[in-house]
């Protein structure tokens, strides 16, 4: 498949199809910004026209722009000069269709009732947060008091040791934070080696452009953890150039459904353990 402007070839999720003369563009060949292709919906897609098709609707309303000259005349007092025209012709052809315009509309109002349920929500977790503050405000209240009447003990090494314990931690997450760990993607038939990482690089890469164009190119290097095991891939780390991005891909993941790998952040040992914690607790209230 090819570009009907610049006869290059062309992704089908790069494309758009003109809805008058059925030839494929790329977005930048529209011409159109990446952002708002990527905004378009599929009804949009479907009534685009590429401007070849949009120049030929001209000769249809030349009888609507020719009429127009009189009423410009009797503002300014003067007739409508060639100049003028050309610009009611430009005008008119880059004018949205009804059903585009429709579209938008629909489209905005769909938005803004998502929006407002999205408000509605986070108005009531607002309000669930007040409430457990004021708890809390109370408790530390008490907590100080206890603890300011409660006689001074000296201070050991051990406040030392956490404190740089919890440096150490910080750190660590920061560290792990441009990273993105995939569990299923499939060892390279070769032995471990440069060759097999390069491998497990190239073929990460072309999934990357599957899930979203230009992730692969923030990559700076993968590794796999633990030690091989047959019929079962040990874990990919994907070390990002930000943790932002490591982020939009676990976002562009997820949106897929069903998602491309089975992936997550990668946490530190003491966030692992937290998280044990928590799905063990979790289980017990529901078993409850």
């Amino acid at each position: 498949m090819e570009c009907g402007h610049c006869k290059n070839s062309l992704l089908p999720e790069d494309s758009l199809c003109c809805a008058g003369c059925s030839l494929q563009f790329h977005f930048q060949c529209a011409p159109m910004s990446e952002i708002n292709f990527r905004k378009l919906s599929k009804a949009n897609k479907s009534n685009w026209k590429c401007v070849g098709c949009k120049n030929r609707i001209l000769p249809k309303d030349d009888d609507k722009v020719t009429a127009m000259p009189s009423a410009s005349g009797v503002v300014g007092g003067t007739s409508g000069s060639p100049t003028t025209m050309d610009d009611l012709k430009a005008l008119i052809i880059n004018l949205p269709s009804r059903a585009e315009v429709k579209d938008l509309v629909q489209g905005i109002d769909a938005k803004i009732d998502t929006c407002l349920a999205k408000y509605e929500e986070l108005e009531a977790k607002v309000d669930q947060l007040k409430v457990e503050m004021e708890e809390l405000k109370g408790h530390n209240l008490v907590d100080r008091v206890a603890k300011l009447e409660s006689p001074s003990e000296p201070r050991s090494g051990s406040s030392a040791l956490t404190m740089e314990a919890q440096l150490a931690e910080m750190e660590d997450r920061r560290r792990r934070s441009f990273n993105v760990m995939i569990f299923d993607f499939p060892e390279p038939q070769m032995p471990a080696s440069v060759r097999a990482i390069e491998d497990d690089l190239a073929r990460l890469k072309k999934s990357l452009d599957d899930l979203q164009p230009g992730l692969a190119n923030l990559v700076q290097r993968v590794s796999r953890i633990g030690n091989s095991t047959p019929g079962k891939p040990r874990p990919l780390k994907i070390v990002f150039d930000s943790p932002s991005t490591a982020s939009r891909a676990l976002v562009a993941n997820r949106s897929r459904n069903p998602p491309l790998f089975s992936a997550s952040s990668d946490k530190t040992p003491a966030q692992r353990a937290y998280l044990v914690e928590l799905r063990k607790l979790l289980k017990d209230r529901i078993d409850r």
